[in-house]
């Protein structure tokens, strides 16, 4: 059984395709920098003493790729988080099954082992190759922009009085970033491990590789029309939005995990394989 485990979280972490992900996430992120963090830096620069007392810096926490949604960069890196945390490994299940690997799996472990296996390692090769170009945007943003508490009077960011954690924002960001970034990783192995979910349905890799990024675009842009964006994790999930509900947060994630851990053990205990 801990061999199973072993194999798979190895397939997942030293594969060609989690490396590649890490590498256009953050590309991303560090043209975020080289385009946002530096500019600002001179700009601070150049102000020199004149100001000094009369103005209050943008802070990191507001200016990096999370802090705000009018950044191209951020944008695109939450639109595209489903690519990105189904690409390293939530089509393996297609392929092991397709290339007959899983034959040899089930001769070997149980069933369930390998599900259970397969699931974890889906879950935390998306959720880490999501987290880490955030950090690394985050780490590269703090070396250009200075460190300071937000200030709410300059309204520089969306963080609201309906906003959860709204006080965490304004007095201590590193605990407020670091909870958005747990919910980040969570909602990026759901959308990995929902791969495992379509993997059933489909004969199509490249239908697996994309149907939970449409699934995102669909509630996009359905509450988009509706005038409901803050419904979106396209944008409730970057901290400088925020989350005005604890319910669709947690419909998000209760459908999201019956869609992908229910679904596809319930789904691998009953597939003929043979």
């Amino acid at each position: 059984m801990k061999k199973v485990y072993q194999m798979e979280i190895k397939r997942a972490f030293q594969g060609l395709s989690y490396r590649i992900t890490l590498l256009i996430g953050c590309g991303i992120s560090l043209c975020h920098v080289i385009r946002c963090g530096i500019p600002h830096y001179r700009y601070l620069r150049s102000l020199g003493g004149v100001y000094k007392g009369l103005t209050h810096p943008v802070s990191a926490s507001e200016l990096w790729m999370g802090g705000n949604t009018y950044n191209i960069e951020g944008f695109v890196f939450y639109a595209i988080l489903p690519l990105l945390a189904v690409f390293p490994y939530g089509q393996s299940y297609y392929e092991d099954v397709k290339g007959g690997f899983i034959r040899q799996i089930y001769s070997r472990e149980q069933r369930s082992s390998y599900l259970k296996a397969k699931y974890l390692a889906v879950f935390l090769s998306g959720g880490t190759a999501v987290i880490i170009p955030l950090l690394v945007n985050w780490l590269g943003t703090l070396l250009f922009v200075p460190n300071l508490l937000a200030e709410s009077a300059l309204q520089s960011n969306n963080i609201t009085y309906e906003s959860l954690w709204k006080h965490l924002f304004f007095t201590k960001p590193g605990i407020y970033l670091g909870i958005f970034l747990a919910l980040t990783f969570v909602f990026a192995g759901i959308y990995a491990t929902m791969a495992l979910s379509v993997s059933f349905f489909s004969e199509w890799k490249i239908f697996v590789y994309t149907f939970p990024f449409f699934i995102q675009m669909g509630i996009y842009t359905i509450t988009m029309l509706m005038g409901k964006l803050e419904f979106s994790n396209v944008y409730f999930l970057v901290p400088g939005f925020g989350i005005t509900s604890v319910g669709v947060l947690a419909g998000h994630l209760i459908i999201g995990f019956c869609l992908t851990a229910l679904l596809f053990y319930i789904l691998g205990k009953k597939e003929d394989i043979l």
